[in-house]
Parts: C-alpha cells; structure tokens; sequence
C-alpha cells in the first residue's frame, strides 16, 4: 500500500472528492482513481485497485477498507467501520455501520420453547440442533449449561470487534440501514429495510470462512434485529425477525414474523407467526392466521389456521408444548399447552384438554362435541404419512449438513415407540385410565366429558395392536437385513447400561439414546474448566456417536425388541418369514390408502363441461398416483 500522489489527489479532488486528511488514505500501487468520483474521506481508509467495473461513487467512507474491483455507489449517509472483500457490489443503501464494539448476534439469548424463559439458549455461529437441544432441555444436568455457555461466552469475545466484515463477492443493493452485521462471502441483500446487530452466511469458528458454503439471501421490506442466518437459507418477502437463530437451507418469507426462535435446518416459515419455538428440521408453516408459540417441532407441517394457547390466564405465558417428529395439525385446529403428541401424530380441531400421547405415535386426534379422541396408529397405514417420510431426504438442501439428521424409518427410535404403545395399551384394557397421558378408555360417547380427558374407545384397542405389531416386524425384518450387511468391527462397543437396555429419543432430527447423552454430558461436567472447551467435546461426541457408535447400540436393541416380542423363540428363517409378510401386509394397507386417491368423488371438478374425458383430465393434470 501507499499513499495517494499529489497528481492523483489533484484528480480526485476534481471529480468531486474530499477527505478529512489524504495522509490517512492508503491505496494499492495500481490503484485508479478515474474510479473515484464525489466521494468523501474520513478516518483511516484503505483502497485497492477498482478497475473493470469497481469503483467508488457518491459516497461517504469513514475508517474502511475496500477490496478489488468492488463497486460502491449512492450511499445516503456512509459506510463506516466495515473491511469490504473484493469484488462486492453495494449500491443504492442507507448506511452500512458500526455503532462500537459488536458480536454481531452471536450470544444473544434467545427465550425459545417457553416464552416466559428458563430455557434461554445463546446463539452463535456454531449452533446446530443438538446443541441447542441439549441446552434447551438439559439445563438440570449438573453444569453442563453453564459450560457450554462459558465456551460460547469466550468465543463471542473473541469475535467481538468495533469494525464489520463484509465478505468477498458480496452483493448489497436498494438497503436501509444496515448496523453491526457481518455479511459473508457470496451473500446476497437486496431491498431490506433494517438490519441490526447479526451475521449472514456461514462464519465458522475463530473466524475461518467455508469456502464451498452455500450463501444467504435477504431479500426486500426485511427487517431483523439479533439474528444470525445460515448459508443456504433465504429470508425475503417482508418478513420480521427478531432474536432469532436461522439454521441451514431455510426459507422465511411472505411476512411472516419470528420473535425469540432457533429455526433449523430445511424449515419453511410463510405468512404466519413464531414466537419462542424451537423448530427444529424441516419444520414448515405456509399459511396465513397460523401461529406458533412455546412448543418444539420437527418434521412438522402446520395447516392453515393452527394455533396454540400458553396462558392460561394465571402465572403468565409459561406452558409449552411439543410436537415430535412427523407430527401435522389440521386447518384450523387447536392445542391448549401443555400438551404433548407422539412421533407422526395428526391433530384435527380444537382442543382444550392436556395430554402427552408420546407412547402411541402413528395415531389421529380428533375433536368431536368438545371431546378429544386419541385414534392410534391409524397413520401407519396413510400414505401421507409415507410420502412425507421419503420426500424429507429428497428435499435436504443443505451444502455443510451441521444439524445431525437421520432419515430413515426404520431405526431403534420408532421400534421402541411402538413397542411400549403394545405395552400402554394392553395395560389401558386392564386399567381403563393413565394418569401419566390422561387417557381414558371408553365403551361409548355418553362416558365422555367435554376438556376432561383424551378418550379412546375400547373398540379400538385390538386393531391398534395389530397394526402396532404389524408395524414392529416390518422395522425388525428390515433392521436385520440392513445390520447383516455392516462388518462387526466397523463400530466400536458401546458402553453397558446397568441393564443393558437403551432408551432410545429423537435429539431434533438425530436418534440416539438416553445413556450416550448421559455419556457427553456427564464428560462435559467432569473436565476441569480449563482442560478442554466442552463444546469441542460435544461436538465431536455426537459427530463419533452419529457416524460410528450407534450400530453397536442398535444390534442390542434389535436383540432385545426380538426376545421380547411374541416371536421369541422363532427360527431366523421363521422370524424373517413372518417380517417379511408383515412389511407385505403393511404395505398392502398404505397401497390401498393410496388408490382412494383414484376415487371418483376426487375427480369433482375435472373433465370441465362435461363427464367425459374426466379420468384423462385428472390423470393429464395430477399424473399416476404412483409416481406421487
């Protein structure tokens, strides 16, 4: 670098150039200053070449540093405080600033899952799910909070800097005001009227960019404030973040407004509301008048109208609720929290009675005269439901997949969930109530009391347990065959528990099991503070767990889910016998959902003046359910 030449200074003095004292102004020793036109100095300032198409034009420049070949143009008031990568684009903007010293977002707490608090979680650039998961719900664990918050503690301070960064190939255009953001490389902004105090684009720890990364997008009338969102992720269409945590490849536009929200990965947020939810994968909400507050989601479609209540108009908006994996709500139903629903539960109508129906996933509740039903694992047999669940890894549009995502249905997770929901209720036909759910069992609806209980009615019972168990063998016949193909040795042995039995949960998208997290938390809380950051520990923890370990858990669990099942006892060509029939049988049912797609009575409005030409008109319109 060098000092500008009286001869260039004399030049741009004359295309309208000014400076508080040019001793401050450095430029590159092929820098062009045909390329700098009415622009005011302030500060220390440095320039490189901006030849081709950079340049420098009505503007005010206060302490920066500006790239090659980058273009700046029509800055209302300045940019000030910022080094600029090269080859940027920003043109058409208010002001591009820092207000002093910044973490650009990262250990903002954010109030998620309970709008009244207790389960803040800081976020930073780092953050995945489980992390956060662990945080979020795990706050009792001995210190393992305050841990990973002093290790998220020292790297806010160590990114913590009075200038801003805005990365190479940046392109920042028709903006307000823009105040303590870092914006990384290949970012696109254009439009946004406020943002303030976040970063954009990935920003890996200790400041190392990822080159490869897909970029974020801020498109028009956004306004954010305490955010930092994720490459590949798009927030656009007038929408209003606040305190918020976008994770990888999610889209949030169409006005939608989110206040106190970890949003993660694939999620798609339109038109409606968020406030302090925990959203996890592919959480989606696409409809206007839809609300959601102070519940966890994951692989959760909302229908239009959904909402939840957490105030019961006594201590404060402190309930919550949660919404496991696959779960869906219907047009305009309801859920008064605290409630919970099993894994690829479907929620239809209102409903103001508390349950927690965790041990019958697969199933329907419905409203009727004020009443809630429970119907289970009547979605086993939906093809929605199987559409859904092939359709969630087609549509993963991830670039650095951080969040730990399993796909697959047939896993330890979903196997132990049906088991223990043959278990509840062969245990309800004996006992007729749990108190533990809430669930009453029933001959007829004259039993029934409106916001008392969920109900079930005993004529139900046996054919839930046929396809509960049906459901059982499919998973077991394929886990047998997928196990047979991994060598003994690829995994290592997974540690004992006292009785050698693994509780299997879904940590927001990753299977893993209750004594492996005990395991990575229990290392957490027994280093000593100086030893190693227990965020580094965690991470590679549930890095080794995901990719290595849990085969070794999952042989066990197959074991036990085969001695404990009524097919004890069998043959292994007995037992792959009766899987197999099962996964027929099973797939049979979904086939024969599928065909109802076909009916006559959903081909109402096709084939337009007349009955003829109906079927072709619906099948050149829709195509082959199959191919659905």
């Amino acid at each position: 670098m060098r000092k500008p030449t009286t001869e260039e200074i004399r030049i741009m003095e004359a295309a309208g150039c000014r400076a508080e004292d040019w001793n401050k102004v450095d430029v590159s020793e092929d820098f062009d200053v045909s390329h700098v036109r009415d622009v005011s100095f302030a500060g220390e300032n440095e320039l490189y070449n901006c030849s081709g198409k950079g340049g420098i034009y009505n503007a005010i420049i206060r302490n920066c540093s500006i790239g090659e070949d980058t273009l700046i143009r029509n800055i209302g008031r300045e940019i000030a405080n910022y080094h600029i990568g090269k080859s940027c684009k920003i043109e058409n903007c208010a002001a591009i600033h820092t207000s002093g010293e910044s973490t650009f977002g990262n250990g903002c707490m954010v109030k998620v899952h309970n709008e009244a608090g207790g389960r803040e979680v800081p976020m930073f650039n780092g953050l995945t799910a489980q992390i956060a998961y662990i945080m979020c719900f795990y706050r009792h664990y001995g210190n393992v909070f305050a841990r990973i918050k002093e290790s998220i503690d020292t790297y806010c301070e160590f990114i913590r800097s009075k200038g801003g960064r805005i990365g190479s190939n940046v392109s920042i255009t028709d903006c307000g005001e823009i105040s303590d953001v870092i914006i990384n490389d290949s970012c696109v902004i254009e439009g946004a009227v406020l943002l303030k105090n976040g970063t954009v684009g990935f920003d890996d720890e200790y400041g190392k960019l990822h080159v490869d990364a897909a970029p974020a997008t801020i498109g028009r009338g956004v306004q954010a404030g305490n955010f930092i969102i994720l490459g590949g992720s798009k927030v656009s269409g007038g929408a209003m973040i606040e305190n918020c945590f976008i994770g990888e490849a999610v889209e949030i536009g169409k006005q939608f407004s989110a206040e106190n929200c970890l949003v993660f990965s694939n999620s798609q947020l339109f038109h409606g509301e968020a406030c302090s939810v925990f959203a996890g994968p592919f959480t989606v909400s696409h409809h206007k008048s839809t609300l959601l507050i102070g519940g966890t989601f994951s692989f959760y479609n909302a229908g239009s109208g959904t909402n939840q209540s957490n105030h019961l108009y006594k201590s404060g908006p402190r309930h919550s609720g949660i919404l496991e994996r696959g779960s869906k709500t219907a047009s305009g139903s309801y859920l008064m929290w605290p409630a919970r629903t099993g894994a690829f539960t479907v929620v239809l109508g209102k409903h103001c009675t508390h349950f927690d129906t965790t041990c019958l996933p697969f199933s329907y509740i419905v409203e009727k005269n004020g009443c809630s039903f429970i119907k289970p694992a009547i979605n086993l047999t939906s093809y929605g439901t199987w559409r859904d669940i092939n359709k969630w890894q087609q549509r993963d549009n991830r670039s650095l997949k951080r969040d730990l995502t399993d796909f697959d249905i047939n896993n330890p997770y979903i196997l132990q969930r049906l088991q223990h929901a043959i278990e509840f209720l062969d245990n309800l036909r004996n006992n007729s109530f749990d108190k533990d759910s809430n669930i009453l069992l029933i001959e007829n609806d004259a039993d029934c009391k409106p916001y008392k209980h969920l109900y079930i009615y005993k004529k139900d019972l046996d054919n839930a347990i046929n396809l509960y168990d049906m459901a059982v063998l499919a998973i077991l016949g394929h886990a047998v065959e997928n196990l047979k193909s991994l060598p003994d040795d690829e995994t290592d042995e997974m540690p004992e528990t006292e009785n050698s039995c693994h509780t299997w949960i879904d940590m927001a998208g990753l299977y893993t099991t209750v004594d492996e997290v005990q395991r990575i938390l229990n290392e957490i809380c027994g280093q000593p503070m100086f030893y190693q950051d227990p965020l580094k520990i965690l991470k590679a923890s549930l890095d080794n767990w995901h990719t290595n370990r849990r085969a070794a858990a999952w042989r066990e669990t197959i074991g036990q889910a085969s001695t404990s099942h009524r097919s004890n006892g069998m043959q292994p060509e007995e037992l792959a016998t009766i899987c197999k029939e099962a996964q027929k049988t099973l797939t049979r049912l979904i086939d024969e959902d599928k065909d109802k797609e076909d009916h006559d009575l959903l081909k109402i409005g096709f084939g337009m003046d007349g009955v003829c030409g109906k079927d072709d008109d619906y099948r050149m319109t829709l195509g082959e359910i199959s191919g659905n």
